[in-house]
């Protein structure tokens, strides 16, 4: 287990994502997969309000597969994240307000069978409201004791200073960890080249700032889409892969995680992972999905290897 610096969260060094819960899985495959995640040491999960509320249905099935399981396993203790204030998915228009925020959160907090979010992140950011404002709508949160701590997801480098030294100032503890979009596997393009501009990408300006504070990185798509895994076997790559992640740096990447896999006979997806983990001299706690199983094995030889260290 670690301690998610800052904060008293004991977790697991890698974090199972919930996102493909209610969508691509069903109940009992997402029962499947929490179990076996649970019995290998596994408790930190992530989901989000707004997981599979595209569907016809409109619900947040992620959660509410995740309450049922968490109702039933409490003596697991698992550390829950989710995330509120996602855009509107009819008209891309932000919903970062108070308003907003209050009827996410009641919503979770409901959805999931707790009386308090482990560690909560505004899912998008809105860059005209001044950073202020939001630490403080989250401050009020944690005073009500919905919340134990907060943090950001899809926020820039620059947002994320103004937020870092708002608190300061105001003797705030603040975002307590960032959620935006890395892995191992180096990315071509930078925020402005996504399809969705409210999407943050782990660029340098971003490592400096995790660097310079110390603030954790809780990274989501943290294996490329599994990049690495889909070249070992042989897969065409479409594409998104080689628009995206074919360069020289991740072919010299690739071919030391292939030797060491053939060394130690782990897969290159769990060294990725193993790798993405020790590559920065703060805090990275990799999100990870699996749409079955089979899949999971590469989480679970990932914290062995950690928890070794």
């Amino acid at each position: 287990m670690k301690t998610i610096q800052g904060t008293q969260l004991n977790v697991s060094p890698i974090c199972l994502g919930a996102d493909i819960f209610g969508w691509k899985l069903n109940e009992e495959q997402s029962f499947a997969i929490l179990d076996r995640f649970s019995a290998c040491g596994g408790n930190f999960i992530d989901t989000a309000n707004v997981y599979a509320r595209w569907l016809p249905q409109g619900l947040n099935s992620s959660e509410i597969i995740l309450g049922k399981w968490i109702k039933r396993n409490r003596d697991k203790h698992p550390i829950i994240a989710t995330k509120g204030c996602h855009y509107n998915l009819s008209n891309k228009k932000s919903r970062l307000n108070k308003i907003c925020l209050q009827a996410d959160l009641d919503s979770s907090l409901h959805t999931l069978n707790t009386e308090v979010i482990d560690l909560y992140y505004l899912h998008r950011d809105d860059p005209t409201i001044e950073i202020g404002e939001i630490i403080e709508l989250l401050e009020e949160q944690v005073r009500a004791g919905k919340i134990l701590y907060y943090g950001a997801s899809n926020f820039t480098a620059e947002r994320l200073y103004q937020a870092n030294m708002y608190a300061q100032k105001h003797n705030l503890t603040g975002f307590s960890a960032i959620s935006n979009q890395y892995s191992y596997a180096k990315n071509n393009f930078t925020s402005s080249d996504l399809d969705d501009p409210t999407l943050v990408l782990t660029t340098e300006k971003e490592l400096k700032f995790h660097r310079e504070t110390q603030t954790p990185l809780i990274p989501y798509q943290s294996t490329a889409r599994g990049f690495f895994s889909k070249r070992v076997h042989s897969e065409r790559l479409d594409e998104f892969f080689i628009k995206t992640y074919q360069n020289p740096e991740n072919d010299k990447k690739f071919e030391k995680l292939l030797i060491k896999s053939r060394q130690t006979g782990f897969s290159v997806q769990t060294l990725s992972l193993v790798a993405l983990v020790r590559s920065e001299p703060f805090q990275i706690i990799p999100i990870t999905s699996v749409n079955n199983l089979q899949q999971l094995k590469d989480i679970e030889d990932a914290l062995l290897i950690i928890n070794r260290e």
